[in-house]
């Protein structure tokens, strides 16, 4: 998106555009082009986990060019941390030790890997632009997050979501 130049909405249209035409070729190839075709529930479900996905990548993508793509990245990447949250509350599912510990130090590895510190180091300041990205990486994760919950409680369209 930033080396292209390009509006980070077009990248999320040409992405999703990508996604339409692989999830179309699997299933031709496949031969399961028919769990494609969803109706009631699992329609509606499908189009809500869509626009979430929507979102999540508009929001990430906005918000490189007002912080860093190494801070976006990992702010982004606690996607994890509101799934073992939203699990927990919402699903009822135990959350071990080892989970809270192993979260945090992904995490840890992850801001190494992207460069994280280097730009914290570089001394940016909080402008109102750089908040703004900040939350907009937060709701990209929030709305990833209620993705993988949705997909979770709803068997009928986990085929759907697993091709991507």
């Amino acid at each position: 998106m930033q080396e292209a130049n390009q509006n980070p909405l077009l990248t999320v249209w040409f992405r999703c555009a990508f996604g339409a035409l692989a999830l179309f070729l699997w299933g031709a190839s496949t031969g399961r082009l028919n769990e494609l075709q969803l109706h009631g529930r699992p329609l509606g479900m499908a189009w809500a986990t869509g626009c979430l996905m929507l979102l999540n990548w508009g929001l990430f993508f906005e918000a490189i060019p007002r912080t860093s793509m190494a801070v976006a990245t990992v702010v982004f990447h606690i996607q994890p941390i509101w799934v073992i949250v939203f699990g927990a509350l919402f699903l009822r599912e135990p959350v071990s030790k080892g989970q809270w510990l192993a979260t945090p130090v992904a995490l840890c590895g992850l801001a190494l890997t992207t460069g994280l510190l280097d730009d914290l180091m570089s001394a940016q300041h909080a402008s109102n632009d750089y908040i703004l990205g900040l939350l907009m990486c937060l709701g990209g994760s929030l709305s990833y997050a209620a993705v993988t919950v949705l997909v979770k409680t709803q068997p009928d369209i986990r085929p759907l979501a697993l091709a991507f």
